[in-house]
């Protein structure tokens, strides 16, 4: 996965939390959330960020469950998106935001949502 291109929406995205970024063609999704949790939480949550990304999508923002409507980098439901005022989308920078916003608000912390998912196999 890695590098992708990035939409308007992710250079408003970057711009907000980045302001010192110039306006990219391409830029890390991982970084990009490396820094976005460093700025929700602090850098010891960034294992647990990372650990249940890549237990949900591996990182992928066209991951799709076979088994449900489970899409993208978190592996977001249908139901969720809107939830948490997003549209279902595969621009992984908004999936980054929408995951950060989700985690906020059912578990707090990264690594809340970490011990939750190794209890019950999902966050």
């Amino acid at each position: 996965m890695g590098t992708l291109q990035i939409t308007d929406e992710s250079h408003r995205l970057i711009n907000k939390y980045f302001e010192c970024y110039p306006k990219p063609e391409r830029i890390d999704i991982k970084k990009y959330a490396q820094k976005r949790v460093y700025c929700e939480w602090d850098d010891s949550q960034w294992d647990s960020f990372n650990w249940v990304v890549i237990e949900e999508s591996e990182w992928n923002p066209t991951a799709q469950n076979p088994k449900s409507t489970a899409y993208g980098i978190g592996q977001f439901l249908n139901g969720t998106w809107g939830n948490y005022g997003y549209t279902k989308t595969d621009d992984p920078y908004v999936q980054i935001e929408a995951m950060i916003d989700y985690i906020q608000d059912r578990y707090t912390t990264p690594h809340d949502a970490k011990v939750f998912h190794l209890a019950n196999g999902h966050y």
